[in-house]
């Protein structure tokens, strides 16, 4: 059913280094979430309006205040509206153990405990001022680096909605045991097609 998909996309995600949560919607929980009182949607449309109220020359100083010395100039009055697809050509091509992004990268494992980065939101800029210098080495990168930036604090601005999807989604490790039964599921079911036909 719908958990076994959630269950796969959750782990081949995993394994492909994709660890946005925000990006893939469980459709179990959903259904499950419209009998609360407010559903992932809902939750989801509380960050996205975080991230478009975002100010650019906020973004500009808070990269600054952690340290960023950035070679671009921004357009727009509001950050999101700089976010086409030129601005973004570099943000899959950074390694996620090279940046901190609480939306692109919020389920990553940050340690040996393999804590999800969404857990540390609240520690994000300690996290991202130790990887300065990974976002410097290029100047195409400095876009990333806002980005990131952004990101972070549209994450922060909403902190208790972002955690509350951080721990609902598959992509939590603490929720790994469901994908793996979820796994084992799909398995037994394969081989019992397989050698039915």
């Amino acid at each position: 059913g719908d958990s076994m998909v959630a269950g796969v996309v959750g782990a081949l995600n995993m394994m492909g280094e994709s660890y946005n949560f925000l990006e893939f919607v469980d459709a179990q929980r959903q259904d499950e979430a419209k009998e609360q009182p407010e559903s992932w949607m809902d939750l989801y449309g509380r960050v996205v309006a975080s991230f478009k109220a975002l100010k650019s020359a906020d973004v500009m100083r808070e990269a600054e205040r952690i340290g960023f010395k950035l070679e671009l100039a921004l357009r727009h009055e509001y950050f999101y509206e700089e976010c086409d697809e030129q601005f973004l050509e570099r943000d899959n091509k950074m390694s996620p153990a090279k940046r901190t992004n609480l939306i692109v990268c919020g389920a990553k494992p940050i340690d040996d405990q393999n804590t999800p980065l969404f857990l540390h939101a609240q520690s994000w800029r300690e996290l991202i001022q130790a990887q300065v210098e990974h976002y410097q080495e290029n100047p195409k990168d400095h876009r990333t680096a806002l980005w990131d930036v952004a990101c972070n604090m549209a994450a922060e601005r909403c902190l208790d909605t972002y955690l509350a999807l951080g721990k609902a989604s598959y992509l939590n490790p603490s929720n790994s045991v469901e994908i793996a039964c979820t796994l084992g599921e799909l398995g037994e079911t394969l081989c019992t097609t397989c050698h039915a036909g």
